[in-house]
């Protein structure tokens, strides 16, 4: 009916808006997020009606990434450090970073110039439905204990709906073409491309890459579409990434840009020039893992709390994911990868209440779970396979031709990853049943060889084959669980064995 007529019941079109704290002053308001509550049949409406929104649309841009079909936030990360390398080895160019940031992006976009823009594509049907989903909408602030009165917002669109995402897409889309010298051609070979593609859109999170001497006319462009399209930088929260030996001062507005020596981008760390920062990602990455463990640790995921079955279960698809963002695209040294390994050891320790310097490899193998070096390697290989079914509009595949076979790009050094090597095809060939076979003998090789080592004796008394082990979920109790595992797998002997009738 809301389709056939063009109209949404006045409940669907009531928000609820939360401000969620994001970092800095409490009391600065400005550091607070909106998002939008709206009702579960709005949802499913808008979920209806976003594939033939985004299907009839208009085309976006090569270089907008954010909330699209097969693009992920590594694959721009990635396109970013792949351009950047190939204007410092084929243009001779080191580029200089913007990282730009919109104020209040998704409020103040101008919801008449998006609806202009998309009645040149979609149905009136559908274009009369977008208005009444966003235009004619009331809103109301929850906070503790009161709940303002309710106002029409005259611009931008809800945080937290489905739509909005590609909404802003296209009210944004716009500002790659007005910065570029000239247009990209669809057949344009990548080496081509790479001088055109001076920046970089994942939803509101914008960079310009370009050399220092072209950067500030960047800048300048930057501030005449804010001006023309009705939104704001916000140039208290944009850096440069430049280490000139004399930098350039660059402004936004006629204030100052910061100029930094690292910067996270789309949750993956830039040093100067394009160069990824492992080491600032094992960091961070460290970091948030311990922190989340610590939260959980204190809720039940420890010794005497939940089941270790149900607590490893807890780090694999909670905890573990915070440190492995980023992963995928980053190479890395053996000593960074030790770093990485002893985060995880701190965090299986935990659940099983492990002394400090205790051997993790008997922990991880008993609840199948891999070491972290395995994991990475598994991790890149997933990323490579994935890149070679992206969509032909998409960036990376655009940029596929030329890095993967160029020594020094990075999607050539990940392809040296030793699961990928042992694939007997990277073709187009290549499928899912393969990479999981592959995996799967890639771990019961490692396993094998850690067990034969001699280094791992605990290791290498337990069972040869890549599977959870029984004793984690054959029926017992919890005491008879745990004293099994105290005695037989011999760490914490300090007390005399006793049988056990398990």
């Amino acid at each position: 009916m809301c389709w056939a007529w063009s109209y949404v019941p006045q409940t669907w079109r009531i928000a609820q808006v939360i401000p969620i704290y994001k970092k800095g002053s409490p009391s600065d308001p400005g550091n607070y997020r909106p998002i939008s509550l709206t009702t579960i049949f709005r949802k499913i409406l808008e979920r209806c009606i976003q594939h033939i929104l985004q299907t009839d649309g208009p085309p976006l841009d090569i270089a907008q990434g954010g909330f699209r079909e097969s693009r992920s936030a590594l694959d721009q990360a990635l396109c970013l450090t792949e351009i950047s390398h190939i204007l410092r080895t084929h243009y001779q160019v080191k580029p200089v970073l913007a990282f730009l940031d919109i104020k209040s992006a998704y409020d103040t976009s101008n919801r008449s110039f998006v609806c202009d823009t998309l009645s040149r594509y979609v149905s009136s049907p559908l274009l009369n439905l977008l208005r009444w989903l966003f235009d004619d909408v009331q809103i109301e602030i929850l906070l503790p204990n009161t709940t303002s009165r309710r106002f029409h917002p005259k611009t931008g669109v809800l945080q937290g709906s489905i739509l909005s995402p590609y909404l802003y897409s296209v009210y944004i889309n716009q500002l790659p073409a007005q910065l570029r010298p000239q247009a990209i051609i669809t057949d344009m070979w990548p080496l081509e491309t790479i001088p055109l593609l001076n920046c970089l859109l994942y939803a509101d999170d914008v960079v310009l890459i370009a050399e220092c001497t072209t950067m500030t006319a960047l800048l300048r462009k930057c501030e005449e579409h804010s001006l023309q399209m009705g939104y704001q930088w916000n140039p208290s929260k944009c850096v440069i990434l430049d280490n000139q030996l004399e930098p350039i001062p660059y402004t936004i507005y006629n204030q100052a840009l910061p100029q930094v020596t690292s910067f996270v981008y789309l949750g993956v760390p830039f040093k100067p020039e394009g160069y990824l920062d492992p080491d600032e990602l094992i960091r961070r990455n460290s970091s948030k893992e311990l922190a989340t463990m610590n939260v959980l640790k204190s809720i039940g995921i420890n010794p005497s709390g939940f089941s270790r079955l149900l607590s490893t279960r807890f780090y694999a698809h909670i905890v573990r994911p915070q440190l492995e963002y980023g992963l995928a695209i980053n190479r890395f040294t053996n000593t960074q990868l030790k770093s990485i390994e002893d985060a995880q050891d701190t965090c299986i320790r935990k659940i099983y209440g492990a002394r400090g310097n205790a051997s993790t490899k008997m922990m991880l193998h008993l609840a199948k779970l891999p070491l972290r070096a395995d994991r990475v390697h598994i991790l890149q290989t997933q990323f490579l396979y994935r890149s070679l079914r992206l969509p032909d509009d998409a960036l990376l595949c655009r940029l596929l031709p030329h890095i993967r076979h160029i020594r020094g790009h990075q999607w050539f050094l990940l392809s040296k990853t030793p699961l990928w090597q042992s694939l007997p095809s990277t073709g187009e060939e290549l499928d899912k049943h393969m990479i999981k076979t592959a995996k799967k003998r890639f771990l019961q090789q490692s396993l094998e060889k850690h067990q034969q080592s001699g280094h791992y004796k605990l290791l290498s008394s337990c069972r040869r084959s890549v599977s959870l082990d029984p004793t984690l979920w054959l029926p017992m109790s919890y005491a008879e669980r745990s004293r099994f595992h105290t005695q037989t797998r011999h760490y914490l002997p300090q007390y005399a064995p006793t049988p056990l009738y398990a």
